[in-house]
C-alpha cells in the first residue's frame, strides 16, 4: 500500500481473489482499488481522491463490474471498474449512507441511512425509489418503536 499520510478506512470489499477496494470518508474522500498480484505502485491500480465514502458494494454482471460507494451526504457514486472511472452519482437521501446491499434477483439496491431510513431502489429504472421504510418511529415509547 501507498506510504504517506494515513487515513482511516471506512469500509472495504474483496472484489476477487486478489483485488480489493477500500473507501475513506475523512476530510478528503478517497477510494482505492488494489491488486495484490501487481507489484507496481504497491498494488494500487485505481485511486480516486474526489470520491470515497462510508460504504462500498460491488456488483458484477455478464457485461458490468460496478462498485457502489455511499457517502456522508447521502450520495452514491457508481464506478465502472472496467472503464476505471466514476460513471454517475446518485442523490439517494439527505443523511449518511451507512449500509448498502444489492439484490441481484430483483435488480434492486438497498441502502440504509444514519437517520434509520431504509430505501429500496430499482436498478433497472434509473434507481427510482421503489420502497422506503423507517427503522424507528417517533410514536411509541421514548426509545422509538419499529414502524
Amino acid at each position: 500500500m501507498k506510504k504517506g499520510k494515513e487515513e482511516k478506512v471506512s469500509d472495504f470489499e474483496i472484489l476477487s481473489d486478489n483485488v480489493f477496494a477500500m473507501a475513506s470518508a475523512q476530510k478528503t474522500k478517497h477510494l482505492w482499488i488494489y491488486d495484490t498480484m501487481t507489484n507496481a505502485r504497491g498494488g494500487l491500480v485505481m485511486e480516486s481522491t474526489n470520491c470515497g465514502g462510508t460504504v462500498v458494494q460491488p456488483y458484477k454482471s455478464k457485461s458490468q463490474l460496478l462498485l457502489f460507494n455511499g457517502d456522508k451526504a447521502g450520495q452514491m457514486t457508481v464506478f465502472d471498474l472496467k472503464m476505471n472511472k466514476a460513471v454517475t452519482t446518485l442523490n439517494l437521501h439527505s443523511e449518511e449512507v451507512t449500509s448498502v446491499a444489492i439484490n441481484e434477483a430483483e435488480n434492486t439496491l438497498v441502502a440504509g441511512f444514519k437517520d434509520g431510513i431504509i430505501k429500496i431502489f430499482n436498478m433497472t429504472k434509473d434507481f427510482e425509489t421503489r420502497e422506503s421504510y423507517s427503522a424507528f418511529s417517533q410514536v411509541g415509547n421514548k426509545k422509538g418503536g419499529v414502524a
